[in-house]
This record gives structure tokens, sequence and C-alpha cells, in this order.
């Protein structure tokens, strides 16, 4: 995941990079980045970010828009 958005961060701008993902991995490498990330919730990782308030969470894609506008 790191060598990917490496790679990606060589074409676009940290500030305007969002990771959307579903894993504590991937909220990870955000942090290590230095990239937002916004969680995917699903049944099966609700639990991770559950209590972590600094973690933006949506449900389905169509909720998406609110949290990047």
């Amino acid at each position: 995941k790191n060598y990917h958005i490496n790679e990606i961060l060589k074409k676009n701008k940290k500030q305007e990079t969002i990771f959307i993902g579903d894993s504590a991995s991937d909220c990870d490498v955000t942090k290590k980045n230095k990239i937002k990330f916004i969680c995917k919730s699903n049944s099966e990782n609700s639990h991770l970010f559950k209590n972590n308030k600094s973690v933006k969470k949506i449900y389905q894609f169509k909720q998406l828009e609110k949290l990047i506008i």
C-alpha cells in the first residue's frame, strides 16, 4: 500500500489526496504518508474505528460528496 501511495503522490499533491479504505492498515499507511483517510464502514470493520472520532466514516459512497466539499 505504501508503494502505491508513493506512486500516486508523485503525480498529486498530498493536500488534494484522499485515501478511502476499510482497514486499520489503510488508516496506518495514510498517517505514515500524511494524507487524508476516510473509512468505508461495513459490518466487518465497524468495530475498528467505532471510538475514533478523528476518522471520518461513510457507509455508502454517495455520502462521500458531503465529506469532501
